[in-house]
């Protein structure tokens, strides 16, 4: 799928027409309350200091991204110095994963929304989504709501266009603090109460924005 921008919003360009990725919906949907505590970090560490920041996270998990391809697909991954530690956390992850039946495969949703799961793979025996994550500090299930509802929709995504009966979801996270890595593992009933919570954001979405 091909990609474009409208209003600063990301699009995928789909046989339903445009449909918003996941991350656009969650991030455009998010709580008034954490739109002022982005603001006011940037207003204290100074917006260049902010712009590096957010742009270092990015590149990283570029890089992350590209080393778990390599290495799915049976070839040595080349690990720059400042990634070392990250990697050593996610890599024995990836190991454990016995298939992988998509990487990065983008995908749509015929109730109006798009996206690319960074893997669906049978990992420590069971078939999941896998979404993966570094962090400067460590996170807790507390503060990660939108990763989780971000793969709960993956999971329905990917049940909805290949009939997968896809059950379970697991955020595997690098924190540059931690010596462990950190496994959010989500079950299926909880994918669906959150996945119904997502679908509430898409259609505040779907009405905020009058490409629909």
């Amino acid at each position: 799928m091909k990609h474009t921008t409208i209003n600063g919003l990301r699009f995928h360009i789909t046989p339903y027409g445009l449909l918003p990725g996941v991350t656009t919906v969650l991030q455009a949907t998010d709580h008034p309350e954490k739109a002022k505590w982005l603001s006011a970090w940037r207003e204290k560490v100074g917006e260049e200091e902010a712009d590096r920041i957010a742009t270092e996270a990015s590149e990283r998990g570029t890089r992350i991204h590209s080393y778990v391809e390599s290495l799915a697909l049976g070839l040595e991954p080349k690990i720059e110095t400042r990634d070392k530690h990250s990697w050593s956390l996610i890599e024995p992850e990836v190991k454990a994963c016995e298939r992988f039946l998509y990487i990065e495969k983008q995908m749509y949703h015929s109730i109006g929304f798009a996206g690319s799961p960074d893997a669906i793979a049978i990992h420590r025996g069971k078939l999941k989504v896998i979404d993966w994550k570094t962090s400067r500090k460590v996170k807790y299930r507390s503060g990660i709501e939108s990763y989780l509802m971000q793969v709960s929709a993956y999971v329905n995504m990917a049940n909805h266009m290949f009939d997968l009966g896809i059950k379970d979801a697991s955020i595997i996270m690098a924190c540059d603090t931690a010596k462990k890595v950190k496994i959010f593992d989500v079950e299926y009933d909880e994918i669906m109460v959150l996945y119904r919570d997502f679908c509430v954001r898409l259609e505040s979405f779907q009405e905020s924005n009058p490409i629909f």
